[in-house]
């Protein structure tokens, strides 16, 4: 999910005011026009519409995602390495080096993203309350949590993309609404396959995809007078961080314990169609 590159968008688009190239740094309080507030509302609510079209593709099709559960892990960590390798880590680079910024900071904000999913994990294992029933459940929410936050990153990057210009909006709105359908599907899917509820499955996708992507857009849009294109760049890359911990460390371990069951070819399918989606979209 989320493996677009939207370095296009920096190439074929003058530099922005806050570029280093101007002079001149982002004026800070400016107010945000009703234009730029209707065009990222709707491009996150296209977004939202796709993350449902997903949901409902899994809930139609809920017999095989739970006899093939490990298979659906699979895909999910093959998407899940692709946003992160493919789309988020090229985003924030080139907007870190756009203004000239040390490749290394933004390799810490990776490991600062991975690290607190570890020391989250850590939490949780250490927890004398909780059964290993528990532990289990509660540690396979951890990449719907990333899927949320990954969702309301790209929230954000709408506000962003549609403050720098329509062209900037439509290049990137065609990957980053597509990749929601897969998105939703996995949300969906890693719930039911750790919870067996399908309610409940039903909600937390539906927060983790829809819900937080409208939120995401909102929050950028509360924060755009101020935002930092730099401080944009350490979300990207600590996001990144979060997602790359979440299918090392609790996706990739579940398909080699249940091996023989479709998990592997899933995920090569998952980091195939990432790098397809990255070639296509990216440029």
């Amino acid at each position: 999910m989320g493996a677009f590159r939207m370095r296009p968008c920096l190439r074929s688009l003058p530099s922005p005011a806050w570029a280093p190239s101007s002079g001149r740094r982002k004026p800070r309080g400016r107010a945000v026009s009703p234009a730029l507030v209707f065009e990222a509302v709707l491009a996150s609510g296209i977004a939202a519409v796709m993350g449902g079209v997903g949901i409902l593709l899994a809930r139609s099709t809920r017999k095989i995602e739970e006899r093939h559960a490990t298979a659906v892990t699979g895909l999910a960590a093959g998407l899940l390495l692709g946003a992160a390798f493919l789309h988020l880590l090229p985003e924030a680079g080139a907007r870190l080096l756009l203004h000239e910024h040390s490749l290394v900071e933004e390799g810490l904000a990776v490991l600062a993203g991975f690290l607190v999913l570890f020391l989250l994990a850590a939490a949780i294992g250490r927890s004398r309350d909780v059964s290993a029933h528990e532990e289990a459940a509660a540690l396979f929410w951890l990449p719907v949590v990333a899927i949320g936050l990954h969702a309301a990153t790209d929230g954000v990057v709408y506000a962003v993309a549609a403050e720098a210009g329509g062209s900037a909006l439509l290049l990137i709105l065609p990957g980053l609404a597509l990749h929601k359908i897969p998105e939703g599907f996995l949300a969906y899917g890693l719930v039911l396959a750790a919870r067996e509820d399908a309610r409940q499955a039903l909600i937390a996708a539906v927060v983790a995809v829809v819900v937080a992507t409208i939120l995401g857009t909102g929050a950028g849009l509360a924060l755009l007078p101020w935002l930092d294109p730099v401080a944009l760049a350490f979300v990207l890359a600590f996001t990144a961080g979060v997602l790359i911990h979440v299918a090392a460390s609790h996706l990739l371990p579940h398909i080699e314990h249940d091996r023989g069951r479709g998990g592997g070819p899933a995920f090569v399918a998952g980091l195939a169609i990432a790098i397809i989606a990255a070639r296509l979209f990216g440029g």
